[in-house]
């Protein structure tokens, strides 16, 4: 089994530019307002999960997906910064980190 890697330091409160391919805002429903949008490819980075554990948050409405004005299905950065949050969270507390 391949050993998990390691989680890349992401400061919420920090300013990001992942690039003219994944910037862009959109209302994401589920945080009931303005967001900034991001590619699957960056979450599945910055949460720092394989494709089948990031389609499983998908399924599970911890990440919020949306369309851009493109019609391209992009992750709400909210959501992802809120997910990555509580992973330190239960990692800390589990003593992994």
């Amino acid at each position: 089994m391949k050993p998990k890697p390691e989680p890349i330091p992401f400061n919420p409160e920090s300013s990001i530019n992942f690039g003219k391919r994944s910037r862009g805002k959109g209302f994401c429903v589920s945080c009931q307002r303005q967001v900034s949008l991001i590619t699957f490819d960056t979450a599945i980075i910055v949460l720092c999960v394989n494709p089948d554990d990031f389609l499983q948050l998908l399924e599970e409405g911890k990440i919020h997906r949306l369309h851009n004005s493109k019609g391209r299905i992009l992750a709400c950065l909210d959501s992802v910064k809120k997910e990555t949050a509580l992973s330190k969270r239960k990692a800390a507390q589990s003593g992994d980190a």
